[in-house]
C-alpha cells in the first residue's frame, strides 16, 4: 500500500513535469523547459486536489447507481441491468470529458474547477477521436505490461530479485504510459487549443 502511494506520487510528479516542459518545447519557452522539475512540483497540490474532484464525482455515480439499484431490483432483473448499462456509458463519458483537466493544471496553471470546466469544454464533439486514442495509448501498453508482470511472477520464486524485477517493471510502465499519454494529451490541446499570434508585417 505505501510502495503503491510513493509511486503514483512519483509518476504523478513526473508527468506534471514532463507536460510542463511538453509546453515550453512547444511555445519555445526556454524558461519552461529550464524550470519544469520545480514547476511539476509547484503543480502538485492542484494535481492530488483535481484527482480527489473526479474521485468524488464517481464516488457520488457510484452511490446513485446503488441507491437506484435497491430501486430498480424490486421492479425487475431487466431494469438493473438497464441501470448498470446506463452507468457504464456514464462513467466512460465522464472519463473522456474529465481527462483533459489533468494537463491543462500540469501545463496551462488551470485551477481545479477551472480545468474541470475547460476540460468538458475542449473535448465537445471528440468523444470517439478520444476513445480511440486511449485505446491506444492507455489500454494496450497497460495490458503488455500486465502480461509481461504475470509472466514474471509465474517464472520467478518469491524472493527479493522477483519483488525487485516488479519494481522495475512499474517503474517502466509508469514512464512508457506517461510518456504515451503525455504526447497524446499534447498533440489534441495543440488541436483544440488556438494559437495566438501576431501577424508577422512586412517592412513596406
Amino acid at each position: 500500500m505505501f510502495f503503491s502511494l510513493v509511486l503514483g506520487l512519483i509518476s504523478l510528479y513526473f508527468s506534471l513535469a514532463m507536460f510542463h516542459r511538453g509546453d515550453g518545447v512547444l511555445s519555445d519557452d526556454t524558461n519552461k523547459i529550464a524550470g519544469a522539475w520545480s514547476a511539476g512540483l509547484k503543480r502538485l497540490l492542484p494535481a492530488i486536489g483535481y484527482i480527489l474532484v473526479v474521485l468524488l464525482i464517481y464516488l457520488a455515480l457510484g452511490l446513485a447507481v446503488f441507491l437506484l439499484t435497491i430501486i430498480f431490483a424490486t421492479i425487475s432483473k431487466w431494469a438493473v441491468f438497464l441501470l448498470y448499462a446506463i452507468a457504464v456509458v456514464a462513467f466512460i463519458i465522464l472519463s473522456v470529458r474529465l481527462f483533459y483537466g489533468y494537463p491543462l493544471i500540469a501545463s496551462r496553471q488551470k485551477g481545479v474547477f477551472g480545468a474541470l470546466g475547460s476540460s468538458f469544454r475542449l473535448t465537445k464533439g471528440y468523444f470517439w477521436k478520444l476513445i480511440g486514442m486511449y485505446f491506444i495509448v492507455l489500454l494496450l501498453p497497460g495490458l503488455a505490461f500486465g502480461i509481461i508482470a504475470g509472466l514474471c511472477g509465474a517464472m520467478l520464486p518469491a524472493s527479493t530479485i522477483s519483488m525487485v524485477v516488479a519494481i522495475a517493471i512499474g517503474i517502466i510502465q509508469s514512464f512508457v504510459i506517461t510518456t504515451l499519454a503525455i504526447g497524446a494529451a499534447y498533440v489534441f490541446l495543440n488541436d483544440s487549443i488556438p494559437v495566438s499570434y501576431t501577424p508577422l508585417t512586412l517592412p513596406t
